[in-house]
């Protein structure tokens, strides 16, 4: 009975298949590029992965100050997996090209967005426009079928002049 249960465990420990689960990387280049109304992604150092920002100008604050704001319908963060490099190209098109083709596509459905804004000053300390650093925070991405979740990312800081 011993050998049976011993061969019955042995069975389960060695049958248990724990998937072909990779966590990406999520580590991207320095700067923040752009798109249209507001498209704002950063690609990591081999341009197949991208962490992409929606949102609308008039969130970016006009004066010094801290905001946060929720993700909804008019904020989104998506992540994205492909198979070979991507070009800048492929965000900024009204209709997104076939290729390179989306392996992973994470899309966020609970997080916030902190914005701290800072003025940009010349010489005579007149203000020339500002900076805004961009914090994601509780942020869960959904695939359908896996879900990635983040306390704290540092999306980066983007500049506006006046």
């Amino acid at each position: 009975m011993r050998k049976v249960l011993l061969l019955l465990s042995v069975m389960v420990l060695f049958s248990c298949n724990d998937g072909n689960f990779e966590i990406p990387s999520m580590e991207f280049e320095a700067s923040i590029s752009e798109c249209g109304d507001l498209l704002l992604y950063r690609l990591n150092n081999a341009k197949t992965e991208v962490i992409a920002l929606s949102l609308s100008e008039d969130l970016l604050p006009t004066e010094e100050k801290a905001i946060t704001i929720s993700l909804g319908s008019s904020t989104t963060v998506t992540y994205l997996i492909f198979d070979t490099k991507v070009g800048t190209s492929y965000f900024c098109n009204d209709i997104p090209p076939t290729t390179p083709k989306v392996l992973q596509n994470y899309t966020a459905t609970n997080g916030n967005i902190i914005i701290n804004t800072t003025p940009i000053t010349d010489v005579d300390n007149t203000v020339t426009g500002y900076s805004h650093t961009i914090v994601l925070t509780d942020l869960i991405l959904n695939n359908g079928s896996e879900k990635l979740g983040f306390e704290s990312f540092d999306f980066g800081t983007i500049q506006r002049k006046l």
